[in-house]
């Protein structure tokens, strides 16, 4: 089992999280821009997209977005309602209905940076996971310990 930190601890943690998502955000729309801008006058075909500066005329884009954001939050949810099933398919088919205009260039970078996060999301869900499974066998607690078992939890003692 997780312990929850300390107050203290959390509220550093979450205005360090906050100013990090900012930046991501920030970064996030100044590329978006960039690609929009660069991709504009694209001619150049790729895959089955005859110009990468007009939109995707199959819908693969949007509909593969619209996917992943719907994979994303299925995964990242604890609770699996029938009322988070209808808020996820919302999302999934709000992010097409939102990208299905943008030029191709900006959906391929915008299916890329959410394939990237959910690849990220597990990763890190697998790591943490590992991490948990492998302190419940030696014994120990993720949490602090009592000095009197110190010589119970290896790494700890003279």
């Amino acid at each position: 089992m997780i312990r929850r930190p300390p107050r203290s601890t959390l509220d550093r943690s979450s205005a360090a999280s906050d100013v990090y998502k900012r930046q991501q955000i920030t970064l996030f729309i100044v590329f978006f821009s960039v690609v929009n801008d660069a991709a504009t006058s694209s001619t150049e075909s790729f895959l089955w997209i005859p110009k990468l500066g007009s939109p995707d005329a199959l819908l693969i884009l949007p509909l593969l977005i619209g996917g992943l954001v719907f994979t994303q939050l299925r995964l990242s949810t604890t609770k699996r309602t029938r009322r988070n099933l209808v808020f996820h398919v919302f999302c999934g088919g709000l992010l097409f209905a939102l990208t299905f205009k943008l030029i191709a260039a900006v959906n391929i970078y915008l299916a890329f940076n959410l394939a990237l996060m959910l690849l990220q999301g597990q990763l890190t869900w697998c790591h943490l996971k590992r991490r948990q499974i492998a302190a419940t066998r030696v014994g120990k607690d993720t949490g602090i310990g009592m000095l009197k078992d110190a010589h119970r939890v290896l790494g700890t003692g003279n």
